[in-house]
């Protein structure tokens, strides 16, 4: 197989589960060898995980675009196409979709893929928005959607692209090692016996963090600590509505962290209660690192939690369901090493970086190499 050269674009690199996603999958293909030349591609300016990249030599080509949309970034994108040796073009998030569907350039030179990453927008919250949705997405070759959960999602709000659709689940590398939750709690000078709950991401409503401290309001323990590490729009809210409700003792906001998996190691359970998801990678880096978590039974988290085995599913929305959660596993601590086992476990079997990389680049293959595109090769 001849080398394969991608073109990832994507709105910037900075802290999220897509763009680690995409990070992990470029990462990959330089060091492992396979046929996979990626660069990259950014609407905005980078973020930090830009200069990770350019640090192991991905070229990283940022576009400077000031506003979610500019016209000059179409012309840009479209020099950045023709001067380069590009076989093909993979898109992650909006509004890079809509900037590579509007690209003012004849199309079939590239092969055009598409990577769908939740199971909701606030664009299908818009009727008018659906046919140009509909046009958006038909500029596509192939889409990918990261778990089953968000595919029919997808299908059920644009049913014409199936027949153009398959599943690659995200990947992680699995942690060879992680510390002892004693020992990355003295690094991080936390109560070595209290139980700590962690949220890692961004601090937006879809987050549904407004349940969590509705839900933490009523839990009485002593020796309890939830630490809350991220940023966005609802910092200043959240922490307002924390001491509204009398928790500010028991809740840490830590901000924006780049030593998620030490804060990974010193808790007992992370909890997501999001109101909608695709395939979080924090879940699966939680898990991988033989966490349990308690998350809302939204988008593909039902495809990675069997409740009560390797974590809990809880209705989203509901602050009563997920305190009772939080409290079960607060007082049945015994359960958890085993259950963080089991999440292991099932990031092993179908969740690892080079099993995603490797249906990447059988998809890539088949797109631009076989005669026939929609074989089983890409259909899952």
């Amino acid at each position: 197989m001849r080398e394969i050269v991608v073109l990832y674009l994507i709105d910037s690199l900075r802290a999220g589960g897509a763009e680690r996603v995409l990070y992990n999958t470029v990462e990959y293909f330089r060091e492992s060898g396979l046929p996979v030349r990626p660069e990259i591609a950014l609407l905005y300016d980078g973020g930090y995980l830009s200069d990770d990249l350019r640090r192991i030599d991905i070229p990283v080509h940022e576009l400077g675009l000031k506003r979610k949309y500019e016209m000059s970034g179409l012309f840009k994108l479209k020099r950045l196409l023709e001067e380069g040796d590009y076989d093909l073009v993979h898109v992650h998030l909006f509004p890079a979709s809509w900037y590579a569907a509007f690209l003012p350039i004849p199309r079939k030179r590239w092969k055009w893929v598409y990577t769908e990453h939740s199971a909701h927008n606030r664009r299908r919250e818009l009727p008018f928005l659906k046919p140009v949705e509909a046009l958006v997405y038909g500029k596509f070759d192939w889409i990918v959607a990261v778990s089953e959960g968000v595919k029919e999602s997808l299908l059920s709000w644009l049913p014409g692209l199936r027949g153009r659709i398959s599943v690659i689940p995200n990947g992680v590398r699995l942690p060879e090692r992680t510390l002892d939750r004693a020992e990355a709690r003295r690094k991080l000078g936390l109560d070595t016996d209290s139980f700590i709950l962690l949220y890692a991401g961004r601090l937006e409503p879809m987050k549904g963090l407004d349940v969590l401290l509705d839900a933490l309001a009523g839990i009485e323990a002593d020796h309890f600590l939830c630490l809350i590490a991220g940023d966005g729009p609802l910092k200043d809210v959240l922490r307002a509505r924390s001491k509204e409700l009398g928790i500010s003792s028991k809740v840490r906001f830590l901000g924006f962290r780049r030593d998620v998996e030490l804060l990974m190691d010193a808790a007992d359970v992370l909890v997501l209660p999001s109101l909608w998801e695709g395939l979080p990678m924090v879940l699966l880096e939680v898990m991988a690192r033989s966490k349990p978590a308690i998350a809302s039974s939204v988008g593909g988290i039902p495809e990675l939690i069997e409740d009560g085995v390797n974590g809990w599913l809880v209705k989203p929305g509901d602050p009563d369901v997920l305190r009772m959660r939080i409290l079960y596993a607060l007082e049945h601590r015994e359960r958890l090493v085993g259950m963080g086992r089991e999440a292991r476990k099932k990031v092993e079997s179908s969740y690892s970086i080079s099993a995603m990389a490797g249906k990447l680049l059988k998809l890539y293959d088949e797109l631009l190499f076989s005669e026939g595109r929609n074989t089983g090769a890409v259909r899952r």
